[in-house]
């Protein structure tokens, strides 16, 4: 599941769109910024696989160097044209489906206009882009992350990770918001383990940025630091926290006898 997919060419801006990713993944998180669709398996189809990846996202960067429009493949013939094109399926895919598209402009690079376009990527030409550019780029990324928070908000995802594997609870929607504080309202969450979906509830808030929720008989606490961070996750039994996963790092917890509980690494 990836919050954020990265579109680029290697030959036209593999270096900034790298440096885009390694932002990004600093402050969200790396499991929720995607940026490469590598080695597909032989036997795929991979126009299936790439918009597959493309439609998980919520948003798609189009990261267009100067030689993005007009690039090449081995028989001369511009990459764009081919229905085959990399690029051209991860974002006709996000078009298609809706899903928000912001061009990424580097050093100077225009958005292309209608007319250079494919029928099915006209719609990226009236789409409002920022430029980046590698004088100002934390400036710039300063700029767009802001820009993502305020368009993602209201579905933010929260991560943590334990024992090599990722946690990750996505808020899906919200009770009785007020002036951006959270009252006693219900949520309600998605929580993803691996990648995989693993239940949706809803979570209470016992105070604030503090959560309870039950999955499957088992009840988790949740504290979330900002908007897109989770300062820890807690496995609790008999309101007891017998497992703890804190910003990283996982750990068993004494119960409430003074006895070792017992760790849950599932």
């Amino acid at each position: 599941m990836a919050m954020v997919f990265i579109s680029y060419r290697r030959a036209d801006s593999s270096g900034t769109a790298g440096r885009v990713h390694d932002r990004l993944a600093q402050e969200f998180g790396d499991s929720l910024v995607f940026m490469d669709v590598d080695n597909i398996p032989l036997g795929l189809d991979f126009v299936k696989v790439l918009r597959d990846a493309v439609s998980k996202c919520d948003v798609l960067l189009a990261v267009i160097g100067q030689h993005w429009l007009d690039a090449q493949n081995a028989d001369g013939g511009r990459r764009l044209d081919s229905e085959n094109d990399f690029v051209r399926i991860e974002i006709t895919t996000a078009l298609q489906r809706g899903i928000s598209v912001i061009p990424i402009l580097v050093d100077g690079a225009e958005i292309p206009k209608a007319v250079e376009l494919p029928e099915d990527l006209k719609g990226l030409a009236t789409r409002n882009g920022l430029d980046v550019r590698h004088g100002s780029f934390h400036v710039d990324m300063d700029r767009l992350i802001s820009g993502l928070k305020a368009q993602i908000g209201g579905s933010a995802p929260w991560t943590a990770t334990a024992e090599g594997g990722s946690i990750v609870i996505r808020k899906l929607n919200e009770m009785h918001v007020l002036n951006e504080r959270y009252d006693d309202g219900l949520l309600c969450f998605q929580l993803w383990l691996d990648g995989n979906l693993a239940s949706t509830s809803t979570a209470f808030k016992i105070f604030r940025r503090h959560y309870i929720f039950t999955i499957k008989d088992s009840k988790f606490e949740f504290i979330v630091e900002g908007m897109f961070k989770v300062k820890a996750i807690k496995l609790l039994a008999n309101n007891a926290v017998i497992f703890e996963w804190n910003r990283g790092t996982a750990q068993t917890q004494a119960n409430q006898s003074g006895g070792p509980a017992q760790a849950n690494s599932r």
